[in-house]
């Protein structure tokens, strides 16, 4: 096997399930600030214009977090059906480099520059040089 293949990263996951809890952790805070500023509105200690203007305020979090969460699922459902196994990834590459069987033309084109047969090469014994198409 080749040694670049045990070097190949795949992007780390996004771990939805901490943000949709982040989200909803945030939700309930406000749905906690938004009960106090009831309690302190009944027991007379904030008038309604401001209870008004701090609960609304307090709405339009609400409604952000709620747009956020959706997005947040939105993506999840979207990247879950396109999300590759890193050892599927890994065992493709690996059957692909090993060259075993039918060679594979469109990955030989895409990786080598250019192989030249080296001189003292005989019918019994050829000794090449590989040249890899690599990014600079």
């Amino acid at each position: 096997m080749w040694a670049c293949c045990s070097r190949t990263t795949v992007p780390k996951e996004v771990d939805y399930d901490r943000l949709r809890s982040r989200v909803q952790e945030e939700m309930e805070e406000i749905e906690k600030k938004k009960d106090r500023l009831l309690d302190l509105n009944i027991a007379g200690a904030l008038d309604a214009p401001e209870f008004k203007k701090r609960n609304d305020a307090l709405n339009v979090r609400l409604r952000e977090c709620e747009s956020q969460l959706s997005a947040i699922q939105q993506e999840e459902a979207r990247t879950a059906g396109s999300k590759l196994n890193e050892a599927e990834i890994r065992r493709v590459l690996d059957r692909e480099l090993r060259f075993e069987g039918e060679p594979n033309s469109a990955l030989l084109t895409t990786i080598l520059e250019k192989i030249v047969v080296k001189k003292g090469s005989t019918r019994e014994e050829i000794h090449l040089d590989i040249y890899l198409k690599l990014e600079q």
